[in-house]
């Protein structure tokens, strides 16, 4: 197997790897035999995206928790919130009773959600992508959707501008490398493989958010066919 060959089969499982760890979820946090003391800790740092896993921590009198959520778990908890957690005998074993507190402040979350996705407006190449305009926060104010849709829909309009820098630097390096080195043919579809990996992948994340934007505007669409 050629060299260059066998470097992309490393990598590739070496993100498939990285990817498993990401998005493993330990015990730690959400221990079924934790069902002594419950207490109150304060939440000490902020979710930042929706689309893989993130780890909600807590502490109280020096003593720290944490708890790693899937992504179909993890909302935008709020830095310095209370959340309640059950203890046991041993000390690293307690559940963090992150489902109730979620419930508990889906209203305040939401709106903290909403607070986020007014930064969408400032994002020009994510904005033309998916054709997001300002009038459609009020959309998505209005609508049914609840926090963690609120919340997903504002990281893909991230991504898409990170992807989108990401994407077209790859695209000039690739162009002037192949200018000035005249690599092989074998490098080149390496090279091309990855800048069409960053194109699907922008591609998919723009979908994921004109489908919400269509899921916002539904409602309103159907209420004007009506009048």
């Amino acid at each position: 197997m050629p060299a260059l060959s066998f470097v992309v089969v490393v990598l590739f499982i070496g993100l498939l790897w990285v990817s498993h760890l990401a998005n493993h979820i330990p015990s730690t946090g959400r221990d079924a035999n934790a069902d002594g003391e419950k207490i109150t800790a304060t939440i000490t740092n902020y979710n930042k995206t929706a689309d893989r896993a993130s780890v909600l921590r807590a502490e109280k009198d020096g003593r720290k928790f944490k708890v790693k959520l899937k992504p179909s778990e993890a909302r935008p908890w709020i830095k310095g919130d209370q959340i309640e957690i059950l203890l046991s005998d041993k000390k690293d074993v307690y559940r963090i009773l992150f489902t109730d507190y979620f419930r508990k402040n889906e209203q305040r979350i939401r709106k903290f959600s909403l607070e986020n996705l007014k930064k969408a407006n400032k994002w020009i190449v994510s904005k033309n992508l998916t054709g997001y305009k300002e009038e459609y926060f009020a959309l998505f104010e209005k609508s049914s959707f609840d926090s963690l849709q609120i919340f997903a829909f504002t990281t893909y309009m991230r991504m898409i501008n990170i992807y989108s820098v990401v994407t077209a630097l790859i695209v000039v390096a690739a162009v002037l490398w192949w200018q000035l080195t005249s690599p092989s043919g074998e490098t080149l579809i390496a090279a091309a493989l990855l800048v069409l990996l960053m194109i699907w992948t922008l591609y998919n994340t723009v979908q994921n958010c004109k489908k919400l934007i269509r899921k916002a505007e539904g409602p309103v669409k159907d209420k004007k066919e009506q009048i």
